[in-house]
């Protein structure tokens, strides 16, 4: 009831979800579709707190009704940058979000530091907020495992009384 308008306004943002759908028209009277549906994996908290779900191929699929369970990045960058729901990420955001996510994936059990909060600007790229230790700037499309690795000597070497990282931010930059 309705019609082709009607279905789409149906669908509406959820179609921002959807990737790769295919549909075939087999006669008499039968319409089947195909349909890969997109995986949130980030969410973005943009400057005036609106929280955005990024899929894993870099698509803004929604609004966020929760940080648990997603890599989280709070934007330090310009509000001008917008996002837009069914929309790829700009690729310097689409970096971040891997960088982020390598960052989320390797960094608590590499160096057991615990991750408190992740930030991006464009200037500094990703910024790790760990509890109780350093800051870690870790750029955007940086080698994270290499980082990770001079982290994991130089707080070794904290703790041994070398001075080390322990309690200071780790800068690296972009590269």
């Amino acid at each position: 009831a309705g019609g082709a308008s009607a279905g789409r306004a149906r669908v509406g943002g959820e179609a921002a979800l959807l990737k790769g759908v295919k549909v075939e028209a087999r006669l008499p009277n039968t319409v089947i579709s195909h349909g890969q549906e997109r995986r949130p994996a980030t969410v973005w908290v943009i400057g005036d707190g609106t929280t955005l779900r990024a899929s894993d191929d870099h698509v803004v699929v929604g609004y966020a009704t929760t940080l648990q369970g997603f890599v989280t990045i709070f934007d330090r960058g310009p509000m001008t940058d917008t996002l837009e729901i069914g929309k790829p990420l700009p690729v310097h955001k689409a970096d971040a979000a891997d960088t982020a996510q390598q960052i989320y994936l390797t960094l608590p059990e590499a160096s057991g530091l615990q991750l408190s909060q992740m930030e991006w600007s464009p200037d500094d790229g990703v910024e790790a907020m760990t509890a109780g230790g350093p800051r870690i700037e870790c750029g955007t499309g940086a080698p994270v495992g290499q980082k990770i690795k001079v982290l994991r000597t130089g707080l070794e070497a904290g703790k041994k009384g070398g001075g080390g990282l322990a309690g200071r931010g780790v800068p690296w930059g972009a590269g």
